[in-house]
Parts: C-alpha cells; sequence; structure tokens
C-alpha cells in the first residue's frame, strides 16, 4: 500500500528567478499581474511542499506500522497543503475577473491553454477548507459527525474532516494542475531581452491580445 506520489519537475520559484532576473516581468505592466504571479507561485510551492512532506511521513507509516509517531504532523501539513491551494483558487479566478475599466489583466492573456484555465478554474477544495475553518461551530451546533480533524482514511485513499471527504487522487490532480498552469504562464514569457526588446527563443515577443 503507498499513498499517491505527488510528481512536479522542480519548485516554481527556480523557475520563476530567471524571468525576474532577465526583467521579464517588466511585460506584466500592471502591478497586480506582478503581485498576482508572486503569490501564485509561492501559495502553490507551499501547497506542493506540505503535501510532499505528508508524503514522506505517511510513508513512514506505512513501513512502521506506527499511526501515532507522526499523525498530529501528517494532519498539520495536509491542513496547510489544502488552504494554501484554496488561496491560490481564489488568486486564479482574480486574474480573470475585468478590472474596474472592463479590461482583463495582463497576466490572464498569458493564459493560451484555454482547456487547461478551464480546469483550475472549476476545481473546488472549499468544502474541506470550511470544515477545517468552521469545526468548532460544528461540535457547538452538535453536528459533529466525524473526524474532529482533517486525517486519513485507514485505506490511504481520502482525507475527510465530520464527515466531507476527498479523495488523495483528485487532491494531487489540483496540485499539479496548478503547478503546470504556472508553467505553462511562464512558457509564454520572453525569456531575453535584448536592446529594449523582448524575446522568446529569439523570435519577437509579443504579448496575446
Amino acid at each position: 500500500m503507498v499513498i499517491t506520489k505527488l510528481e512536479r519537475d522542480g519548485k516554481l520559484v527556480n523557475r520563476f528567478f530567471p524571468i525576474i532576473i532577465i526583467g521579464a516581468e517588466r511585460v506584466l505592466l500592471e502591478n497586480e499581474s506582478k503581485m498576482y504571479i508572486r503569490i501564485l507561485v509561492r501559495l502553490i510551492d507551499k501547497a506542493c511542499d506540505e503535501y510532499s512532506k505528508m508524503e514522506n511521513l505517511v510513508n513512514d507509516e506505512l513501513q512502521t506500522g506506527d499511526k501515532l509517531a507522526n499523525r498530529f504532523n501528517i494532519i498539520n501539513h495536509l491542513e496547510n497543503c489544502i488552504n494554501a491551494i484554496n488561496r491560490a483558487m481564489k488568486v486564479v479566478n482574480r486574474i480573470f475577473l475585468e478590472n474596474r475599466e472592463g479590461e482583463s489583466s495582463e497576466l490572464s492573456r498569458l493564459v493560451t491553454d484555454n482547456d487547461l484555465a478551464d480546469k483550475v478554474r472549476n476545481y473546488s477544495t472549499s468544502s474541506i477548507r470550511n470544515r477545517i475553518e468552521h469545526i468548532d461551530e460544528d461540535i457547538y451546533e452538535r453536528a459533529f459527525r466525524g473526524n474532529l480533524f482533517l486525517d486519513i482514511d485507514e485505506n490511504y485513499e481520502k482525507i475527510c474532516i465530520n464527515g466531507t471527504e476527498m479523495l488523495i487522487n483528485d487532491l494531487v490532480g489540483i496540485l499539479q494542475d496548478y503547478h503546470q498552469f504556472v508553467v505553462h504562464i511562464f512558457s509564454n514569457l520572453p525569456n531575453k531581452i535584448e536592446g529594449g526588446k523582448c524575446f522568446r527563443d529569439d523570435e519577437e515577443w509579443r504579448l496575446s491580445t
């Protein structure tokens, strides 16, 4: 028995530093887009890191058979993962909203894979996140029907809290798709600037409209 492994090709921040160094952020003319991408990089990396830490602890648990030694740490990493990806979801939905002038952000125009964009925008972890945030209300209102903390079921297939469940496979899919979403944005940014002009793979770069 093994828990679902998170697959990603390194941290987003390691891809982001070269973009900053060559000045490619200058093509994201509005401050909002610059802030959104920085937040996304941090939150998605954090969510993936927290899952990987949880994954390692669960694998240790499976090897030793000891479900007490690391279970609270497993719970903490799971909660941090869910909170981080839930915040990232809000940021992704925000970048597609029109501003006060009725214009979309430059960042949203870097997204050319509509299928991927639709996929990440339709994901939700709010039901799990809400139970984490409001478990005290559930107890007070005598609506408590299950786990007090976010936890993993005995088959290591689902995360659950107070009757609300989510497949671990689904969570991993969400994390990987959000990671790929930002990688996709990076792939549409210039990777070289010369003579005041931006280039992508030696072709002059143009912002999608």
